[in-house]
């Protein structure tokens, strides 16, 4: 055997003989590694330690036993120890080894001590070969082998399954606390005897309109809880502080509560006064698109109609759009109220006269109203109305709103004459009235009655009417005396009248004129006499007609007996 054998078999045995030893020093330590494992799940237990604590303890027990394993692989795959401290040890359990191993160490040094005389170093690098080949056939890796391995395994086996075994009772609690080590930051209630669960919203969250409200339901197991809480964190800023609300029970394993006018994400947990219990917490997520609360339409009137303002609700949302019916020349104002801050937008007149588009502002209000936006306009002509609501961050209305403006106009005024309905006589010694009735939508301003004699007309009689409030209709007549007007038998009177509304611009109607022929009482008395000769006459013939039927009646009795007999 060649000098470098004998000496690397010694050190191949020494680097046996160290992981020998790295595999039972790790096994003397298992019992402090689970005494530290036991050590951290204690401390939470019963302390309920915060984020920064866990991760603190947890990084300190890691860089630990990150320690003792990292000197323990140095110990036993880099660390080298003295070739004369392995070869004592397999002497020791060799006792057929005698001390050959240390003698060839010996050897070996007067071999490479130059300074020696060449004799010298000769003879021990001879001896040295002689003893390398003698214990060629020595095995030296059995004589590593530790005797208290064994023992030492059975022993570490102990706290091992003293952790192992609560697991198959506690495996929830021990996976909540691996969970809060691992992960100390994450959302991981402590262990306790009552068990809180947020049902609504579930696990998966839920999402808000913008400013509504969204109910929080927690649900309870074990000990039942004499108060509960609700955290509210805003999720999208930290900074914000955080609001705890007090919860309601309801029912016997359940407690409530609403939070109001929900305007950003948030983060809600259900806890106990002294927050030694708490849930997971629940995820509420806000819709930002605007939604259309309500449409307040306000219609102001001409100043002429003496109407006072109006205002009512319309419902801009639905498939067909509301009709707003309005009066030409009216001042109009749509508000709409929306759940969230508005900026200034648009909307859009489209009519049938025009085919571009008229552009009104929808401009949003200031303070408190800035979650209202109003466009005004004055009704001039009939058209579609489309609003283009949008937020302060610019996203429109998720729905389409739209009206139909129905302008109406201010019809001309009626008038009809109520007596005498027909053209006619009148006796020169008798007088009479002629009336006329007037209406209109929106006002009266004055009538105007026309009286003539042969196409000869008279000052019109002008009636007045008052204005406020504004009069609709009217009933009026003129006394008609042909003596009193100078007129002789054999003229004729004519009467009309006309009527104006209160538009600005007036509308006049003309009634139909009546025809009045003026007679004598001897004429009269003789129109009288005829009609009384022609009601005889009509007597006369009514009575000749029914005998001339009695008469046709008994003949045709006579013939129907006549045949009888024959």
């Amino acid at each position: 055997m060649k000098r470098p054998d004998i000496l690397a078999r010694l050190s191949e045995a020494d680097r046996a003989w160290r992981r020998t030893g790295a595999r039972e020093n790790f096994l003397r330590s298992v019992k402090w590694g689970c005494l530290i494992l036991v050590g951290l799940v204690a401390l939470d237990l019963i302390f309920q330690l915060g984020s920064s604590l866990r991760l603190l303890f947890g990084l300190a027990a890691v860089f630990t036993v990150a320690a003792f394993l990292i000197r323990n692989f140095y110990e036993a795959e880099i660390k080298s120890g003295s070739k004369e401290k392995i070869a004592r040890l397999l002497e020791d359990r060799d006792e057929s080894l005698g001390t050959k191993l240390m003698n060839v160490l010996q050897l070996e040094e007067q071999a490479e001590d130059e300074s020696a005389p060449e004799l010298t170093r000769n003879l021990a690098q001879r001896a040295i070969d002689e003893a390398s080949e003698e214990l060629e056939d020595r095995k030296f890796l059995p004589l590593t082998k530790s005797e208290t391995m064994s023992r030492t395994a059975k022993r570490a086996l102990i706290p091992v399954a003293a952790v192992i075994l609560p697991l198959l009772f506690f495996g929830a609690i021990a996976k909540r606390e691996f969970l809060r080590y691992v992960d100390p930051f994450g959302d991981h209630p402590p262990f306790s005897f009552t068990t809180l669960e947020i049902v609504t919203p579930n696990e998966e969250g839920s999402d808000i309109v913008y400013n509504k409200p969204a109910t929080v339901e927690v649900e309870f197991s074990g000990h039942r809880p004499k108060e509960l809480f609700l955290t509210v964190e805003n999720a999208d800023d930290p900074k914000v502080e955080p609001h705890v609300l007090p919860m309601f029970p309801q029912g016997e394993k359940r407690f409530v509560q609403e939070v109001e006018r929900v305007q950003a994400n948030l983060l809600v947990r259900a806890h106990t006064k002294s927050k030694r219990t708490r849930s997971e917490a629940r995820e509420i997520g806000v819709i930002l698109t605007p939604q259309l609360e309500s449409a307040v339409v306000k219609i102001q009137p001409p100043a002429y109609t003496k109407q006072p303002p109006s205002a009512r609700k319309i419902d801009l949302t639905r498939g067909t759009a509301p009709s707003v019916s309005v009066l030409t020349g009216s001042e109009i104002e749509f508000v709409l109220t929306s759940n969230r801050p508005l900026s200034e937008s648009g909307a859009e007149l489209q009519t049938t006269t025009n085919p571009k588009p008229s552009v009104l502002k929808l401009t949003p209000g200031e303070g408190e109203a800035v979650h209202k936006a109003s466009a005004k306009l004055t009704a001039g002509e009939s058209g579609r109305l489309k609003f283009d609501l949008r937020d302060v961050t610019g996203l429109p209305a998720d729905k389409e709103l739209a009206a139909n403006l129905v302008v109406t106009h201010d019809l001309p005024p009626t008038i009809t004459r109520t007596e005498p309905t027909t053209d006619g006589f009148i006796v020169d010694t008798y007088a009479t009235n002629v009336a006329f009735r007037a209406a209109d939508d929106y006002g009266l301003a004055q009538l105007r009655i026309h009286v003539g004699v042969n196409d000869k007309f008279r000052k019109p009689e002008v009636r007045h009417f008052i204005q406020d409030p504004v009069q609709r209709d009217a009933l009026e007549s003129e006394r008609i005396a042909p003596r009193e007007m100078g007129s002789i038998p054999g003229d004729i009177i004519f009467v009309f009248a006309d009527v104006t509304d209160i538009r600005p611009d007036p509308q006049m109607t003309r009634s139909e004129t009546l025809k009045l022929e003026v007679i004598s009482e001897e004429q009269y008395n003789e129109y009288l006499r005829l009609q009384t000769e022609i009601k005889d006459l009509e007597n006369k013939y009514a009575t000749l007609h029914d005998e001339l039927k009695e008469l046709a009646e008994q003949q045709r009795d006579l013939a129907e007996k006549a045949a009888e007999e024959a």
